[in-house]
């Protein structure tokens, strides 16, 4: 774009803060302070305004530039500059578009801020604070919004500051979508890309080395991301309607990955602590997903797919892990892990099934399928080293499975309906196993 518009204003040969107006009623004020400040407006139509401000003081505001290209009715555009090596690049194309640019304080330097506006009554807000900032937005469509503000520290040079990103309608005419970043601290990236109508994406960033990325298209998909602390990822795609997606993220080197397809799925992450990890993909219609995790090193991985399908997981410790995978309609699935190292997998598929993990301890695991209708399953294993697998095929098949102890091992298998097994296990060293095939059989073992 500088480039665009560098070869625009050689081609006129327009000095250095000169002024380009055709049209009607069009209105440009320049004020600058300081040395090498350079400003150049160019409007073509009716009603457009540029309002560009450059100044210091006490010596400073030197080798800032500003350049602003309108052409449509009514634009408006207004660049306010404090510091030294500040640049601002305005592109505006349609109607009743609106732009404005705010850089410095403190003796802010080397920030950088590029828009460009294609359509009507889009609308952009930018503000830099201190060095080295970034921020770049391109819209298309109608009435679409984005504000952006970056805070990073005083004595960086560019590029050493905070980046951001906002797309609208690089794909599709936009409508309505809005994009809020806030940034504060060094090196922060913010992604957000929107296609389609009244969707919203909120990145709020704090600390350092942080990385968020939005992508939305449909129609009234809303995400929202915050980071507090270094060297978190935030990824959060939405393909469909109504999605919604809320990433919370407090300590360093947490991940998140969450992607929505099709409509009016939700999805609730909160991470606190270190080197926390997860995964969630819902494709289907009204699927829900909770995952907390609070400590260092836990993970969880979640796949659902159907509609109104449900999944919570809660881990609190070091090294827990969690992987759950849901096919169907209506199954829900719930996993609280506390402790050290406890591992648990689930499988279901049908509908409204429903599995309940609970693991306290160390090294506790479980594996679990489920597969038909209206199966249940509740595992509870508290202690060390505790193993439990449990399959169910068929409809309305029962296991109950409690261990508490050490080194406790159960197995379960059922094949049929109705079926119900429960195992008791409480001590050390107890082993389990039970297999039923066919209808209405009862497994009962209880060992102290």
């Amino acid at each position: 774009m500088r480039n665009l518009i560098s070869t625009t204003l050689m081609a006129l040969v327009l000095p250095v803060g000169a002024i380009f107006a055709q049209g009607i009623g069009n209105n440009a004020e320049q004020l600058q302070e300081g040395n090498d400040n350079t400003a150049v407006s160019m409007q073509v139509g009716d009603y457009n305004n540029s309002d560009q401000h450059q100044y210091g003081a006490s010596g400073y505001g030197d080798r800032n530039e500003a350049y602003v290209l309108q052409d449509g009715e009514e634009n408006t555009a207004v660049q306010k500059q404090a510091g030294s090596d500040n640049y601002v690049d305005v592109f505006q194309v349609g109607e009743g578009n609106t732009s404005m640019q705010k850089q410095g304080i403190n003796r802010a330097e080397f920030n950088q801020a590029f828009g460009v506006q294609f359509g009507i009554e889009n609308d952009l807000k930018q503000s830099q604070f201190y060095d080295g900032n970034t921020a770049f937005s391109f819209q298309k469509g109608e009435k679409n919004k984005v504000s952006q503000s970056q805070r990073s520290s005083d004595g960086l040079l560019a590029g050493q500051g905070n980046y951001a990103f906002a797309y609208q309608g690089s794909m599709f005419w936009s409508y309505k979508n809005k994009i809020t970043q806030s940034q504060n601290g060094e090196m922060n990236i913010a992604y957000a890309y929107q296609d389609g109508e009244r969707n919203n994406s909120k990145q709020t960033q704090k600390g350092d080395f942080n990385y968020a990325y939005t992508d939305q298209i449909g129609l009234r998909n809303k995400a929202i991301t915050k980071q507090e602390g270094d060297v978190n990822s935030s990824i959060v795609i939405q393909d469909g309607e109504k999605n919604k997606s809320l990433v919370d993220q407090d300590g360093i080197y947490n991940s998140s990955s969450v992607v929505q397809l099709i409509d009016e799925n939700s999805a609730t992450v909160n991470q606190l602590g270190g080197a926390n990890m997860q995964a969630s993909t819902q494709m289907g219609y009204e699927n829900i997903l909770t995952v907390d995790q609070d400590g260092i090193f836990n993970s969880s991985n979640i796949f659902q797919m159907g509609t109104a399908n449900g999944a919570d997981v809660d881990q609190l410790g070091m090294g827990n892990a969690q992987s759950s995978m849901q096919f169907g309609d209506n199954n829900i699935l719930t996993v609280d892990q506390f402790g050290f190292f406890n591992n648990s997998n689930i499988v279901q598929d049908g509908y409204s099934n429903e599995a309940t993990v609970t693991q306290s301890g160390f090294a506790n695991a479980q594996v679990s399928i489920q597969a038909g209708e209206a199966n249940i399953l509740n595992v509870d294993q508290f202690g060390t080293g505790n193993l439990s697998i449990s399959n169910q095929y068929g409809n309305g098949n029962d296991a109950e499975i409690t261990q508490t102890g050490l080194l406790n091992g159960s197995f379960n298998l059922q094949l049929g309906n109705d079926n119900y097994t429960s195992h008791y296990q409480f001590g050390g060293l107890n082993t389990a196993t039970s297999v039923s095939i066919g209808n209405n059989n009862t497994a009962i073992v209880t060992q102290n």
